[in-house]
């Protein structure tokens, strides 16, 4: 099987703050899914560590997810294209719906030699979204920031392709099953986002005891993260008045299971063991 994404399987593994760094990116590539890399691993001191993140990505054939503000940053631009990175997710800000002149612009040079996709947590017909190539949908059960959305990722899904037919599709949110990857592959999907179940594998940098609390029954209770539209699991509270807009400061302590929070979906709940990339990979195709 083939996909667009020029990966073995028509499945990606989504940018996971904390989770999704070169390292298993290589991983999931070797799995046969598309990998992603996500912006938020690579920060030092709110500033954007470049030559790490150049000396640690080994391949350019993944999705590399950041926000429309990283995007304004010219050495997040060099990288780009020193890389000749194929595929962009945009995470906007949660309060922002539309594009200021600059960054419609922007997007425009970017989608004459890169795939430019918009992650959409909540979804509402606007001009913002016919700027972009693909829609990476979530639905209300996936990890992290679900926004407003009450929605089953069924629902979003067939709304999408009514209002726009010709656009690349990306369905993710609770996403778990063969039969789930089936169904949406035949309805036109361009291909599947899986979070949870990838950040639980044995390759993932979360500790296996962190691993371990979230597959047994020690903790299967996704909650709101901080009244702020996210689901986690979260082992404590701790201040986030100066984190960032995914509380990475928070994530990296839960990150060791003891305090903060970590982003899972309701596919946590269903997780028995720790098992291999491609042992995942291979009961979902």
């Amino acid at each position: 099987m083939t996909n667009y994404f020029n990966s073995k399987y028509p499945i990606i593994a989504l940018a996971m703050n904390q989770v999704s760094d070169a390292k298993f990116a290589i991983e999931c590539s070797n799995a046969g899914i598309y990998p992603s890399i996500s912006l938020f691993n690579y920060y030092k001191n709110n500033a954007i560590n470049y030559e790490r993140f150049i000396r640690e990505t080994t391949l350019n054939n993944f999705m590399l997810s950041l926000t429309i503000l990283d995007l304004k940053n010219k050495y997040v631009l060099t990288l780009i294209k020193k890389l000749k990175i194929p595929c962009i997710e945009i995470i906007l800000p949660f309060e922002q719906s539309y594009l200021s002149e600059e960054e419609s612009k922007l997007i425009d040079f970017l989608k004459k030699d890169h795939l430019i996709c918009l992650k959409c947590s909540e979804y509402i017909k606007n001009t913002t979204i016919e700027l972009f190539d693909c829609l990476i949908l979530k639905g209300k059960d996936g990890a992290g920031f679900i926004g407003n959305n009450n929605e089953s990722i069924k629902n979003i899904f067939y709304k999408v392709k009514n209002d726009y037919p010709n656009k690349k599709i990306i369905v993710s949110g609770g996403i778990e099953t063969k039969q789930q990857i089936k169904y949406f592959l035949n309805e036109g999907a361009t291909a599947i986002g899986i979070g949870t179940l990838f950040a639980l594998s044995k390759e993932s940098s979360i500790p296996f005891n962190t691993k371990l609390k979230m597959s047994t029954n020690q903790i299967k209770q996704i909650t709101n993260y901080n009244n702020d539209k996210k689901n986690a699991i979260v082992f404590s509270e701790i201040n986030n008045k100066e984190d960032d807009l995914n509380n990475s400061k928070s994530l990296i302590k839960g990150i060791n299971g003891i305090e903060g929070h970590i982003y899972a979906g309701t596919a946590v709940k269903n997780i028995k063991e720790i098992k291999s990339l491609k042992q995942i990979v291979e009961e979902l195709i």
